[in-house]
């Protein structure tokens, strides 16, 4: 869906329900540089929310991405999900059949 769309959606919605995690205080260890400390709390609120922790500079959102590391993404998030779902775990990309079976 276009961004306009989404933004209609999120402005006409009547809630938006997330979850809110707080976690403790984090410092800087005192031989840890500022990438290091970053990457160390980029994990930690990673695991608390339920995400995979990727190594990436933030311009992802800017570059087009070569099909090789598209593919890697894609794939790390059908694991993550097949990891995290109740599906039975012989589902595979594209096999329709047995998920419209399951669902």
């Amino acid at each position: 869906q276009s961004f306009v769309k989404y933004l209609f959606m999120m402005l006409t919605s009547w809630a938006l329900v997330c979850d809110v995690y707080y976690l403790p205080p984090t410092r800087r260890l005192p031989n840890e540089n500022a990438i290091a400390f970053a990457n160390r709390v980029k994990s930690l609120i990673a695991r608390k929310g339920g995400l995979v922790d990727l190594q990436w500079d933030g311009m992802i959102k800017r570059k087009k991405l070569s099909e090789r590391i598209r593919q890697t993404l894609m794939d790390l998030e059908r694991q993550h999900f097949l990891e995290s779902s109740a599906l039975p775990r012989n589902i595979s990309h594209g096999n329709l059949s047995t998920l419209t079976s399951v669902l």
